[in-house]
């Protein structure tokens, strides 16, 4: 099971030539996301319940959304990696993706247990969430939303009104939602790719890059010759800049959950059989889908993303993300849990009543025509 419930699949660019690229389980005709869309399909399609997920550029959230599951992306340094090099060192993440809230709390705080100081000094610094997590529950916690309302009109008319159902709903849970403003989104966001392009450029010897399929050839020369050290020195000049403001947001709004939806686009449809023999590089719609992921990342603050919806006519997940300060994973989850109830309520389920008898609220499990669904414990008792 942990190779299944680890197979990075696919990349940003839903490209794996060399070993296929996993259909979505609610809709084979649609694309799981990535990078971790193995990981991704293997929650989805039932085959496990927790995953391994590597998070450089929304690589944990975009598959968790496509694929109606759950994902953390955790603060930068959280979860060790070692042994394992990081080929994005000051933006990549590895986190848990899971079938329910209550597995991906529980992976996440099995995973952050601190590595010893001698083999990740940053792991190190954060303490162990078992031994701190009665005392968190025991604090009063602030419900705030923060709404950066231009940014999140970029989302495309069926991950908007998700969004808006999900927003009304944590509303009447008692969250206060209030207006903010974050500079240079676009400019962050062309910052982020520089910065990740330039740091797996780095990380990537000679042979490595001899074994990269075509596409990814191309977008490693970026790193190693079309980006300039003053290019390289004005992104992070920028990244301080936005990691100051959000530190004056949180400041002035302790327990601000900044929200956005996971990805601005309702699902990837894969344009035939090509697609998944050859790989699909699409840089353009690549960044596109990366619209609200990217700030996680560059900034080192944990996000999380929640299934909040599904795309009527296609039936592919549509997913909601909450982004906080530094180190409040908890919150995080506490936020997802309160928000479980948000597809009891969506309109979208109506449309699976024929399917479920009775039970028409909640997760949908795969079904119908072009669905992929693995009934592992069927499987074993047989």
């Amino acid at each position: 099971m942990s190779n299944i419930a680890n197979s990075d699949n696919t990349d940003t660019n839903n490209n794996n030539p060399n070993h296929g690229t996993p259909r979505n389980p609610h809709n084979r005709n649609y694309y799981c996301g990535g990078s971790s869309g193995g990981s991704g399909y293997a929650v989805g399609a039932g085959l496990a319940p927790i995953a391994l997920g590597a998070d450089g550029g929304g690589s944990i959230r975009i598959p968790s959304s496509f694929c109606g599951i759950w994902g953390l992306k955790p603060s930068h340094g959280r979860i060790s990696g070692t042994p394992t090099v990081s080929l994005a060192q000051t933006v990549g993440v590895y986190g848990p993706m899971a079938a329910s809230i209550d597995d991906l709390a529980l992976a996440y705080r099995i995973m952050a247990a601190p590595a010893p100081a001698e083999q990740d000094p940053s792991s190190a610094s954060f303490p162990d969430p078992l031994t701190t997590l009665q005392v968190w529950s025991s604090k009063p916690r602030t419900k705030t939303i923060g709404i950066a309302r231009d940014w999140i009109d970029r989302a495309e008319p069926p991950v908007r009104a998700v969004f808006d159902r999900a927003l009304d709903f944590y509303r009447k849970q008692g969250y206060e939602v209030i207006d903010i403003t974050i500079p240079y989104l676009p400019e962050g966001q062309r910052a982020h790719i520089l910065t990740i392009m330039t740091e797996i450029a780095s990380g990537l010897t000679p042979d490595q890059v001899g074994k990269l399929s075509a596409p990814n050839k191309v977008l490693v020369s970026m790193g190693m010759w079309q980006i300039s050290g003053q290019d390289f020195l004005a992104s992070q000049r920028l990244r301080s800049i936005i990691m100051s403001h959000l530190a004056y947001l949180f400041g002035k709004h302790p327990g601000l959950l900044i929200l956005t939806p996971t990805t601005p686009i309702p699902g990837w449809r894969i344009n035939g059989e090509a697609d998944l023999s050859r790989g699909l590089s699409d840089g353009k719609s690549s960044v596109r889908n990366m619209e609200y992921v990217w700030l996680a990342n560059f900034t080192g603050c944990p996000a999380i993303n929640c299934p909040a919806g599904y795309v009527q006519d296609t039936r592919v997940p549509v997913g909601l993300m909450a982004m906080g300060e530094w180190g409040t994973e908890e919150d995080l989850i506490a936020f997802a849990r309160d928000g479980e109830a948000i597809l009891d309520l969506s309109e979208n389920q109506l449309a699976t009543k024929e399917h479920l008898g009775e039970q028409s609220t909640g997760l949908r499990i795969p079904y119908g025509e072009g669905s992929l669904w693995e009934d592992v414990i069927a499987s074993a008792r047989q």
